[in-house]
């Protein structure tokens, strides 16, 4: 009889209804010895709800969505609740002091205006728990003269092996800083103007004369009045000359510019509906990070990688070993 009325439960659970205040007690989920409440779950679910009834999905569209946003509360209430059992268990209990503290300092960082709808103290009490309980249980046991299962112990061979098996991401590209100069055809008589123009122009650039000024003359870009540095983006608030790699210009002028030498003028290069003549005025030349300089890097990320495995594998036993129902609630993640 019990399991009936709790799988009535959770099937008003997963049904929209405006009785939520008639529903609120209604048991939706055991773990272990505490229940779950559809008021509970509902709490957390509330603005996603309003979300989904507002928009312009289909009736049935918008069921399966609340059916799916109840589902992951649910069992985001369920893992809450083992974490704090489990905790309880190891005797861990985190201070109000601290979580407020993080709360304040996560405010601040994040700039969250509303900190009460994204239930941030107990998201950070949760998080704090879940490493009180990560340390209790990688700890070392001088009783059993050894470490526990979790290990996050990096192996100087496990950086190298990553290293290796990844340079193609501790390789940096080629970079140049240019001047240039665009002729659009349309403002110079069309384009074979245009192009002896720029022959001129080139002449008169290699016979001596300043880039930058010839820039400020002839130039049909917005960067003309700067001599024609490109690219000028924002950083630290200041407009700034920088480097830039490649797919940052035209494919033709690209292919060229990248083979060019600091201090060389190319010729005019034609494109569509313009063509440009490029100065280098620097280059990065890129090449592979050496090992020395990533390995701490690599190695605090192998690390994080073997904490969020070492988290989720306890996630998983505490889900294992415990009396959970509804008893199919995190069948998804056996699949």
């Amino acid at each position: 009889m019990m399991c009936r009325y709790l799988a009535l439960c959770f099937l008003v659970l997963l049904s929209w209804t405006g009785a939520i205040e008639q529903k609120s007690d209604s048991i939706v989920a055991i773990v272990n010895d505490e229940t779950i409440t559809y008021g509970e779950v509902y709490q957390k679910t509330q603005e996603g709800l309003r979300g989904i009834q507002s928009s312009n999905l289909s009736p049935l569209m918008k069921e399966q969505q609340k059916r799916k946003l109840f589902t992951i509360a649910l069992r985001q209430i369920v893992e809450d609740k083992l974490i704090l059992q489990e905790a309880k268990r190891y005797k861990i209990n985190v201070s109000q002091e601290a979580i407020n503290e993080l709360v304040e300092k996560e405010i601040k960082e994040r700039d969250i205006q509303n900190p009460e709808e994204l239930n941030l103290a107990d998201l950070i009490r949760n998080r704090l728990t879940l490493q009180e309980l990560f340390q209790k249980k990688s700890g070392y046991s001088p009783a059993e003269k050894r470490r526990a299962a979790i290990d996050t112990f990096v192996r100087p061979m496990e950086i190298r092996a990553y290293y290796q098996n990844n340079l193609k991401s501790f390789t940096e590209e080629k970079k140049i800083k240019t001047r240039i100069i665009t002729l659009y055809y349309s403002k110079n008589g069309g384009r074979e103007e245009a192009l002896t123009k720029a022959e001129a122009i080139v002449k008169e650039i290699r016979s001596g004369a300043d880039f930058a000024e010839l820039a400020k003359t002839y130039s049909n870009d917005y960067y003309a009045k700067e001599g024609g540095t490109w690219p000028r983006p924002k950083k630290d608030e200041k407009i700034v000359w920088d480097f830039f790699g490649k797919n940052e210009l035209h494919e033709e002028v690209e292919d060229i510019a990248f083979t060019m030498e600091v201090g060389e003028v190319s010729d005019p290069i034609p494109v569509d509906s313009f063509c440009q003549i490029i100065k280098i005025e620097d280059i990065e030349q890129g090449g592979e990070i050496s090992f020395s300089e990533v390995q701490e890097g690599i190695r605090q990320r192998l690390r994080y990688q073997k904490v969020i495995a070492a988290l989720t594998r306890i996630r998983e036993k505490l889900i294992q070993r415990s009396y959970i129902w509804p008893s199919n609630l995190f069948d998804q993640d056996k699949k």
